[in-house]
């Protein structure tokens, strides 16, 4: 009946929903297995705003709606340098823009910014390809026009993650398992930073006889933070159960 992030702690569904013969009682010895919404309540924000400005040409942001709009696309970001020198963080050219897009089909994506990027535009990428658009004369015939179009695909980065736990009550057995697998229900957008904070929550929906104490996040498993773990900018954070170190104390 209902979608999106619903928990069921054990020993909490004890009402029945239809009467059986014979039954007397019901529970959940074990904790249920949460779904997740789908997106949250800032995403569908995000992606709304982003879904208006379809319909505008030759704009940062109409190519980035476009970009989004376009099939097995599931993230993408567009930086732009329209100033007259070097953006140096970026590495970006003057009066050029950056394409970093995840997922979807190279051929799409060159076809969507060769026909929608500012005219005088530079464009910045390791992956190459070439639009052919059409002009019509007068006469009515075409003159093809090549466009050369560059972009780039996110580079996933694993990052390590590791943390304390403890039982509430000394004794109980905790299922490390189901903590790991409970992070990797989190993903990251590009250059979206790991939030220690947040990591916590996806610990916690896994159960909720135990503490977790002292997360901590890396990306080199040699300088870690307890707080936020910044995303370069082409990057996106990459969750494994190969990386995530549990303690139990």
């Amino acid at each position: 009946d209902e979608w999106g992030s619903i928990t069921a702690q054990a020993n909490t569904i004890t009402e029945f929903e239809t009467i059986v013969l014979g039954v007397v009682s019901v529970n959940n010895p074990s904790a249920a297995i949460s779904g997740r919404d789908e997106e949250t309540d800032i995403q569908l924000k995000i992606r709304r705003k982003k879904s208006v400005s379809l319909p505008s040409s030759n704009t940062v942001e109409g190519l980035e709606a476009k970009l989004l709009n376009l099939t097995g696309v599931v993230d993408a970001i567009i930086y732009e340098n329209d100033s007259d020198t070097l953006d140096v963080d970026l590495n970006l050219s003057s009066h050029s823009i950056w394409c970093i897009v995840d997922g979807g089909v190279n051929s799409d994506i060159i076809s969507i910014i060769g026909l929608d990027k500012m005219a005088g535009t530079g464009l910045k990428g390791s992956i190459s390809g070439n639009y052919i658009g059409s002009i019509k004369r007068q006469d009515g015939s075409i003159r093809k026009k090549l466009i050369p179009v560059l972009f780039d695909r996110p580079t996933e980065k694993e990052i390590y993650i590791k943390f304390n736990v403890k039982p509430k009550i000394s004794g109980d057995i905790l299922d490390l398992d189901a903590m790991k697998n409970a992070l990797l229900n989190k993903t990251f957008f590009i250059a979206e930073d790991a939030t220690v904070t947040e990591l916590y929550s996806y610990i916690y929906s896994a159960n909720s006889n135990f503490i977790a104490t002292n997360l901590q996040l890396s990306d080199d498993n040699i300088t870690y933070v307890g707080d936020i773990l910044d995303s370069g900018y082409d990057e996106k954070f990459v969750i494994t159960v190969a990386k995530i170190t549990i303690t139990e104390i």
